[in-house]
């Protein structure tokens, strides 16, 4: 029985010498266990064509427009929508206008899908998608498409309307309507237009003149130690940084001491200020507008 178990015992030693061994060698050689052996693929981006930028387009004003002749749709109407449709809706809105276009994937809330009627933030007759056209809706990331001519936005809005059969009747009070709101028949005056990398750097100079500003700010806020202007400031204001960002991107607050209050007191938090801010009294506030008009050129 002992001969066994001293067999057994041996055996085991062996097997556990095996796998240590087996152990070290993996990992010795791990680099090139977990090589990879497929090549991966290279893309070649020397020839990648970049997209034209926008031009210079100097605004101007459009012709008067007689709405009446854009009541009904035409042949003619409906295909130069498409037309439109197809460069500038297509990647959000989709082929069909179901609101499943590449570009609106990531969208949240999702593009409009132009087949269901429920739900429009305007209204989905006629009067409601030129509005919509002219002053977008920033609340579901559509833009305003007013650079458009207005023969352009009724070409769109008629194409826009072939993809249900359940979209109201155009009527004269709507087209009456709209001559009201827009002065269609005066002619529209169309933005200038520049090109995106120009916009682009007029962007980021102005936050880079902003960033400066706030900086100067600060060292300067950090200085004036016995201000009862900086006390203040710095007592009631959670993120420094971000008061001062708000007071520079907000043009108004410095005009009164009311206008200044009402400016603290609505998202003061998001604003970076403490809520103990509102509980300051008349004399505090006037002090704390006083030493950040002085203190903060716009």
């Amino acid at each position: 029985m002992k001969k066994y178990l001293r067999f057994y015992g041996i055996i085991y030693i062996l097997i556990l010498a095996l796998i240590i061994g087996l152990g070290m060698l993996y990992l010795n050689n791990i680099n090139t266990i977990t090589i990879n052996k497929i090549t991966p693929p290279v893309f070649n981006t020397i020839t990648v064509k970049q997209d034209d930028d926008l031009p210079y387009v100097k605004g101007s004003m459009t012709p008067p427009i007689e709405i009446n002749k854009f009541a009904s749709s035409t042949p003619e109407l409906t295909a130069k929508g498409k037309g439109i449709y197809k460069t500038q809706c297509l990647s959000c809105h989709g082929e069909d206008g179901k609101g499943d276009g590449i570009a609106g994937v990531t969208l949240n809330p999702k593009p409009r899908n132009f087949q269901i009627l429920e739900g429009w933030t305007n209204t989905p007759d006629f009067k409601g998608m030129y509005k919509t056209l002219q002053e977008g809706v920033t609340s579901r990331g559509m833009a305003s498409y007013s650079n458009l001519p207005p023969e352009d936005r009724f070409a769109l809005i008629h194409y826009v309307r072939t993809f249900s059969d359940k979209y109201p009747k155009i009527t004269d009070e709507e087209l009456t309507e709209l001559e009201t709101t827009y002065s269609l028949s005066k002619g529209l005056k169309t933005p200038n237009q520049i090109p995106v990398s120009v916009a682009e750097d007029k962007l980021i100079e102005k936050y880079k003149v902003i960033s400066d500003k706030i900086k100067n700010s600060l060292i300067s806020i950090n200085e004036n130690k016995n201000d009862k202007g900086a006390i203040l400031l710095k007592e009631n204001s959670g993120d420094l940084k971000k008061v001062l960002t708000s007071l520079y991107n907000y043009k108004n607050w410095n005009e009164s001491e009311n206008q200044f209050i009402s400016f603290v007191n609505n998202y003061t938090v998001q604003k970076g200020f403490k809520s103990t801010v509102t509980q300051l009294n008349p004399d505090e506030w006037t002090v704390l507008f006083q030493y950040l008009k002085n203190s903060i050129t716009l």
